[in-house]
Order: structure tokens, then C-alpha cells, then sequence
């Protein structure tokens, strides 16, 4: 998947409006799911992507979702929630707690 130092970058792009010098449409439909969609259908998940994401910024990790995917919902299985909601708000607990 994707590094933080990557979505960083991609972030960067959209934001300084230069996105046609990129090629980031794999990278771009990652931030989009992280900081859109899981929020979307898990509130809480919002806040704790932004403070993994600036956590892990100065030194990416191989991959940011190696941290979060605990405390996401499996999209590909939408409208079931898997892992479950309370698995799901443990790990947020964890994350939290570290």
C-alpha cells in the first residue's frame, strides 16, 4: 500500500492545486478512503487517521495501513461490517492508549 511520506506528498499536490504533475490516482484513492470514506462510516476513525498520519510522517513507515487497518472497516464488504464494530472500536482504544 501506501507510506505516509506518499499520501503526504499527494496531499501536498492537491493542496498546492499542482495534481496534473503527478501520477498519484492509486495513492489519491488511498487518502480519499482514509480521510473520506472510513470517516464517513466510522466517525472516530477520522482524528486517529490524521494522528497516525503526523505520527508517522517524519519517518514513513513501508505502511501506513499496517497501523490503521485494525481500526478500519473492510470496505470491500460494505454494507456488512468487518472486522465487527467492537473489534473495531477496541483497536481504536489501543491506538489511543499507545
Amino acid at each position: 500500500m501506501n507510506s505516509s511520506h506518499e499520501l503526504s506528498r499527494v496531499l501536498g499536490s492537491m493542496l498546492a492545486g499542482a495534481t496534473e504533475r503527478h501520477s498519484w490516482t492509486v495513492t489519491g484513492a488511498d487518502l480519499l478512503n482514509l480521510a473520506v470514506d472510513q470517516p464517513l462510516v466510522n466517525p472516530p476513525f477520522g482524528p486517529l487517521f490524521w494522528l497516525a498520519l503526523a505520527e508517522d510522517a517524519p519517518g514513513p513507515a513501508d505502511d501506513l495501513y499496517t497501523d490503521l487497518a485494525p481500526m478500519m472497516f473492510d470496505m470491500s464488504m460494505d454494507p456488512a461490517r468487518e472486522p465487527s464494530p467492537e473489534a473495531v472500536r477496541r483497536a481504536q482504544g489501543v491506538f489511543c492508549s499507545v
